[in-house]
């Protein structure tokens, strides 16, 4: 058995974090406020299904998971008739800002709640706060900060890396560097390095293409799967990424061209975990292409649905906004929820 499966030694954390509705409710960028962006992911959350009458709900309370097999959320309800490119994903939020208030009435108990778990308390701060509708709320889910602070008094190696389809990256490292420094309220200075400069992992026929803020005009990028690992996973600190929401949007939405995740179950010194709202293991446009790599061959393929549905809560793990907003310790929680179920995983695989 490898010293990373009997709680001898900590296997290293690679995090990776979706934006929008994972670590934050409103991006800074979109015009669209907290209230507005909050109402829209109640839509993604609460269920029903289309009648000869007409919408028919088929939940009274928000839910990851469908109630019944053929109920849909009131997002996928609307997505397909508005959203044609990447841009109009802010008309599908305008769309539905309202949504607690119109036609989602017998949910606003639970937006409400929402909004009041993501007030700030005191003086507004630059980058860390978010005005909407005279009051001031966090711009970042304390419960990210929290997982932070933890892993750093801890004592772990780790390396968190935002991974996103949006273009607040930027504003997002801006937040977490203030927090680094101390100027956050709720949490100490912590001794930890941030890129600043978001790179880009793009996907091109049949391969990937990783730049980042050392690749320079002229140089080129990195292609190989197996590189590709290396550089996240032998990364340290906080860094940004913006992935390839056309690629995904130009097939189908379909998993195999998504956000590509490497694992590699051979290196028992690292554990990979992305959080994404918009991962369902059990859909076929799930937002994550897990790939299996081997790093000793640096050969690796796109697993199958049902192969993907094992790793869910261990490297997978669909975003619960909802949760992370109350529960402070909602990241610590799923990440070790995540390492008990990959030691598993990794015993499985060897017949222990």
């Amino acid at each position: 058995m490898s010293k990373h499966q009997n709680g001898d030694s900590k296997r290293k954390l690679v995090l990776y974090f979706d934006i929008r509705n994972t670590v934050l409710v409103a991006d800074s960028i979109s015009n669209i406020t907290v209230e507005q962006a909050l109402n829209s992911y109640m839509t993604a959350v609460t269920w029903g299904k289309n009648t000869p009458h007409g919408w028919q709900w088929c939940s009274d309370k928000p839910s990851l998971r469908a109630p019944h097999p053929d109920a849909i959320t009131y997002y996928k309800h609307l997505e397909q008739d508005i959203v044609k490119c990447a841009t109009e994903r802010s008309a599908l939020r305008k769309a539905t800002g309202d949504f607690t208030q119109t036609v989602g009435t017998q949910f606003e108990g639970y937006f409400l709640d929402g909004l009041k778990n993501i007030e700030w308390k005191g003086e507004p701060k630059n980058f860390l706060t978010m005005q909407s509708h005279n009051k001031t709320y966090h711009y970042i889910l304390p419960a990210f900060f929290h997982c932070m602070n933890y892993l750093q008094k801890a004592g772990r190696e780790y390396t968190l890396i935002f991974r996103t389809y949006g273009i607040d990256t930027e504003n997002v490292l801006r937040a977490t560097e203030q927090t680094i420094l101390g100027n956050h309220p709720q949490f100490d200075a912590m001794d930890v390095k941030i890129n600043m400069k978001p790179g880009q992992l793009k996907r091109v026929k049949n391969g990937f293409e990783l730049y980042d803020c050392n690749t320079k005009n002229g140089q080129r990028p990195l292609t190989s799967e197996l590189e590709i690992y290396k550089k996240f996973t032998e990364s340290s600190g906080v860094s940004g990424y913006v992935d390839d929401f056309t690629f995904w949007q130009e097939n189908g939405y379909h998993h195999e061209s998504g956000k590509p995740l490497w694992i590699d179950p051979n290196d028992h010194s690292i554990q990979q975990i992305i959080f994404d709202d918009n991962i369902r293991v059990s859909d076929v446009d799930s937002i994550v292409n897990l790939r299996l790599l081997n790093s000793r061959t640096g050969k690796s393929r796109s697993l199958s649905q049902k192969e993907t549905e094992i790793m869910e809560d261990s490297c997978l793990v669909q975003m619960d906004l909802l949760d992370g907003v109350s529960n402070q310790n909602y990241f610590i929680d799923k990440v070790k929820l995540c390492e008990t179920n990959y030691d598993r995983f990794l015993m499985s695989l060897s017949g222990e």
